[in-house]
């Protein structure tokens, strides 16, 4: 009789203690309503499908109301993802139509620039070969401690661009290799035996060579053509230094942008 008595009030005990003789469907329910509450809809949404309370009567009317605030969260999210992917649309069409306009406006002075350079080039025309060689005007037939560029035209094609390097004296240096400084610049190229010419007349001599002039070099004339203390040294055996004329500075600027002109 007394063990009875005690089982009877040991279950009573327990079933007065907090969350005694909840289960888990009614502890998921409480939680749902907290999450609803705090307006935590997506989530209380998860746990009713994770629980398996999606229709449950007690809790239909706050899945309702948490269903109705989640789609509408999801709408504006999607509203707003909407509108900054048409905002970076737009900015990189004005980005794109802005770089055409900037490309537009340096080919249209480019190509101002170079007929303005064709008025102090030379054109001197083969008729056998059908073909055209431009080089500054102010190059003389015989040259003497020159630098220039040059290039030719045959039927619409233009040949690359060559820089000429030019030493003329009394006595032979025998050149090998070629070193042009300028504006922070500096080119040097070494000659095989065979690149460098050589002529003689009248107790003068000529040694010379030519050399193609890629996009890099391109570049670094054009910075280096703006100092005025640009300086060439060809050297060998011996060497001879020839600070560039303006004249010459002039001229190498005015070939690379007649010379892009005419590439198009």
């Amino acid at each position: 009789m007394r063990v009875a008595l005690g089982v009877l009030l040991l279950i009573g005990v327990l079933t007065g203690l907090p969350g005694c003789g909840k289960s888990e469907e009614d502890v998921n329910r409480e939680k749902i309503r907290q999450f609803v509450e705090q307006g935590k809809d997506g989530r209380a949404l998860a746990l009713a499908r994770l629980s398996g309370l999606e229709t449950d009567r007690d809790i239909a009317p706050l899945l309702e109301k948490a269903q109705a605030e989640e789609t509408k969260r999801l709408k504006a999210a999607e509203s707003k993802l909407a509108a900054a992917r048409m905002r970076t649309a737009e900015a990189e069409r004005q980005q794109v139509e802005k770089r055409r306009e900037d490309q537009k406006s340096a080919k249209e002075q480019a190509d101002k620039d170079g007929r303005e350079a064709e008025r102090r080039i030379s054109a001197k025309h083969d008729k056998i070969e059908n073909s055209t060689l431009y080089r500054p005007k102010h190059i003389n037939n015989i040259a003497k401690n020159e630098i220039y560029l040059f290039f030719a035209e045959q039927g619409g094609r233009v040949s690359p661009l060559m820089i000429s390097f030019m030493y003329s004296g009394d006595g032979w240096i025998f050149a090998q290799e070629i070193t042009l400084v300028g504006g922070g610049e500096r080119f040097d190229y070494r000659a095989s035996r065979t690149e460098v010419k050589r002529d003689n007349d009248g107790g003068e001599v000529w040694e010379w060579l030519e050399v193609p002039v890629s996009a890099a070099l391109m570049n670094k004339l054009e910075i280096i053509a703006k100092d005025p203390g640009a300086t060439l040294r060809m050297s060998g055996k011996y060497r001879h230094d020839y600070v560039l004329r303006k004249s010459d500075r002039d001229a190498i600027v005015d070939m690379i942008k007649f010379y892009r002109y005419k590439l198009g």
